[in-house]
């Protein structure tokens, strides 16, 4: 019967000493690693690069992806997890800057996880030089879609 208690005390112990460790809130936060890939759809690949960087220079923004034609502009952000209930503001921040800097550039800007990873994946597709301007511009149509379908 002693050992029985013995056993319960020392796994309650244990356990406490567990959560107590695992719960001290000294987390350390990383620093975010920002990818700034040049990456183009056209001609000037510096738009696209200027995009990106303006973007993840905002506070809220962690990550970027962008692909300009010659008339349009295509930037996808992720947002920290903290500003995430105030994303159309960002946006329309984001937005309002990069139609100043770029005003020839109709400017698209998408927060959707899934417009990201469909840019960041066109960005990757963009560096092989057998891409075909059919299907960049087919590609860039149905992400445009998917954006307007974002708001």
């Amino acid at each position: 019967m002693k050992k029985n208690c013995a056993k319960k005390l020392g796994y309650c112990f244990f356990l406490f000493i567990f959560l107590v460790s695992g719960c001290s809130g000294k987390e350390k936060e990383s620093e975010p690693q920002y990818n700034l890939s040049n990456v183009h759809a056209t001609s000037n690949p510096s738009i696209a690069e200027k995009a990106k960087k303006y973007a993840i220079s905002t506070k809220e923004v962690t990550a970027a992806r962008a692909v300009n034609t010659d008339k349009d502009l295509y930037i996808a952000v992720k947002i920290k997890q903290m500003n995430r209930f105030q994303v159309k503001p960002i946006k329309k921040k984001i937005k309002e800057k990069l139609k100043t800097l770029f005003p020839d550039m109709k400017v698209h800007v998408s927060a959707d996880k899934k417009i990201f990873s469909e840019l960041d994946e066109l960005e990757k597709r963009l560096d092989n030089p057998k891409m075909d301007k059919e299907k960049l511009q087919k590609e860039l149509k149905r992400i445009k879609k998917d954006m307007k379908s974002d708001t």
